[in-house]
């Protein structure tokens, strides 16, 4: 299932492929070029078994080379500062220790910007 809606800004899109939701995103980007989408809501309702979401091979792989042909970080690095994710394992799944341990490491996921892996995308096209 594939939905997209853009009201008063916003863009809201619905997928059950996480790599469909991410392509769709990378179109709206270079056909309503901006410096910024707020708020931009992904709502990913594709998942495995083992609760990975559903993608297309090869496509993070090829996001991954143009991200990195570009000098910009790879995909995991980004999401990562997003979402922690090995940090909440390291920290054995506790919210706590969590919050405790990101405090400490906040300072260099804020050396990421954001703005300029939106940029390599956009000049890819």
């Amino acid at each position: 299932m594939s939905k997209y809606s853009n009201q008063l800004g916003s863009v809201h899109i619905v997928d059950d492929n996480l790599s469909r939701a991410w392509a769709r995103i990378i179109l709206h980007i270079q056909e309503h070029p901006q410096n910024e989408i707020t708020p931009l809501i992904l709502s990913l309702t594709g998942f495995d078994i083992n609760g990975q979401p559903n993608e297309v091979e090869g496509f993070s792989e090829e996001l991954n080379n143009l991200l990195i042909q570009r000098k910009f970080r790879k995909i995991e690095d980004v999401a990562n500062t997003i979402f922690p994710k090995i940090l909440w394992q390291t920290c054995g799944n506790d919210r706590q220790k969590l919050y405790a341990r990101y405090k400490k490491v906040f300072e260099s996921y804020k050396i990421i910007i954001p703005e300029k892996i939106i940029e390599a995308l956009t000049l890819s096209a």
